[in-house]
């Protein structure tokens, strides 16, 4: 429906700590039935709209089995598994997964072409109450990703993450839960280059977007660790019989070290840190839904976020770049059943926008604020007690686009979806989306296109 979110009832989108903020403590008190889902789902996007080390297209194809098990007072357990397939053409020099998490390094090497990514990620989730009143829950999960260029370099690329996260919910009253979760990731991907004939290959450890250091070896490697915590605080209340509001503080810290190989006379010894990452995630969060009447139900949704980050040497404690952006965000919406057959809804969301950027190696000062809109639509019709149909529409207009660099871009996204009751207890879903960025100037422009499938087995 559009991804409208601020109005909508869905047993997906609602306030509680788990669907709100990911408090996996709460899991117990959401699913009350068991279930199972198979998801194969496609998302690609094209375009010349995009950064110097983004792919030119890229096609991705997923297949996820999910499913709760409700065990009574024993609690819910969720299981996950989804195996991934990553098709990136057209990447310019880039060999790192994801070169713009935030920080002043890359690894490259002289060539553009496609690189290919594969490999399962599992996740596994079980809430349950602890004490009368008070629930915990806890997540663990494991993904693998491997990944190889087609051309020179051919170099190979080797990712592995696992994750944590341990949560409680405590309800004060049956009107008030007072929760807290803390999660942790850590990363690693590593990128080998070897050489396949009597030539070496040749790499570039960039430093900025100016100054790099290339190394010609028959084998040349990158390692990037990444460590990431998670600390969050929520609020969930219902003070009185139409209103329903919710809350939540979020606080994340990653690190993120540059690791080569230090070879000295021939010999190989520890890894030495060719550079340092800082990112600094603040969030505070709170929404409300007023329902007003019986088929009328309105939203307000508001937002602070503050990121920030720095680069830097090491060996030399010199600083290369740090940034921050602000991002405050307010937006109303309204849920309007118009017939017993018939729902739409709508968001509009404001957001405004400060950044600054300081790289001081290549000598380059950015400051920029940018004021945009957005509005989404939404609409659900049931045709039969078994079959519904649903369609969305986003507009965009941004000022000054901090992702991809443009100026006054306009974002349009189309939406269709469907849900059919095959048989009693099971459910096909259907969602489609197309979407496009642009920016004022040029003709250039970025375009998505989505395909989501899950068909949903009811107590299995």
């Amino acid at each position: 429906m559009g991804n409208v979110s601020n109005a909508l009832i869905d047993e997906d989108n609602d306030l509680t700590p788990y669907n709100y903020a990911g408090n996996p403590a709460w899991l117990y008190n959401d699913e009350k039935v068991s279930w199972l889902r198979m998801i194969p789902s496609t998302n690609n996007s094209w375009g010349d709209y995009k950064k110097r080390f983004s792919p030119g297209r890229e096609n991705n194809y997923n297949l996820a089995f999910k499913g709760i098990k409700t065990l009574g007072t024993d609690g819910t357990f969720l299981g996950e598994t989804i195996y991934r397939f990553e098709n990136r053409k057209g990447v310019s020099r880039s060999l790192t997964h994801d070169p713009y998490f935030g920080g002043a390094f890359f690894f490259t090497d002289t060539t553009r072409g496609d690189i290919k990514y594969d490999g399962p990620y599992v996740n596994f989730m079980y809430s349950f109450e602890l004490l009368p009143g008070l629930q915990a829950g806890a997540a663990a999960s494991y993904g693998i990703l491997n990944g190889l260029k087609n051309i020179y370099t051919r170099s190979e690329s080797h990712l592995r993450e696992v994750g944590f996260n341990a949560g409680l919910a405590y309800q004060i009253t049956d009107d008030f839960t007072f929760a807290a979760n803390y999660a942790l990731i850590d990363y690693q991907e590593k990128i080998v280059a070897e050489s396949e004939d009597l030539l070496d290959v040749e790499n570039f450890y960039y430093r900025g977007d100016t100054y790099s250091i290339m190394k010609r070896s028959g084998s040349v490697s990158d390692k990037i660790q990444r460590d990431i915590d998670h600390y969050s605080l929520q609020l969930h209340a219902i003070p009185f019989e139409k209103l329903e509001i919710a809350a939540s503080g979020t606080l994340r810290n990653a690190v993120e070290m540059i690791l080569i190989p230090y070879v000295k006379d021939n010999q190989s010894f520890k890894e030495f840190e060719e550079g340092e990452v800082r990112l600094y995630h603040y969030d505070l969060r709170a929404s409300a839904k007023y329902y007003a009447y019986q088929d009328l139900t309105l939203g307000l949704n508001t937002e602070y976020a503050l990121n920030k980050s720095w680069s830097k040497n090491p060996y030399r404690n010199l600083l290369l770049w740090e940034w921050d952006i602000n991002q405050l965000t307010a937006g109303l919406g309204m849920s309007y059943n118009v017939t017993s057959d018939m729902l739409f809804s709508a968001d509009y969301n404001i957001a405004s926008l400060s950044g600054d950027s300081s790289k001081y190696i290549d000598s380059r000062y950015y400051s920029a604020t940018s004021f945009d809109h957005n509005f989404k639509f939404g609409a659900e019709y049931e045709i039969s007690r078994r079959i519904s149909v649903r369609c969305g529409y986003n507009f965009s207009k941004i000022e000054n686009d901090f992702v991809f660099g443009g100026k006054d871009a306009t974002f349009n996204l189309f939406s269709v979806g469907a849900s059919i009751e095959i048989l009693d207890g099971y459910d096909l879903e259907f969602y489609s989306s197309f979407s496009s960025l642009k920016p004022s100037s040029g003709s250039i422009n970025r375009e998505w296109f989505d395909i989501v499938f899950a068909l949903k087995v009811l107590n299995f």
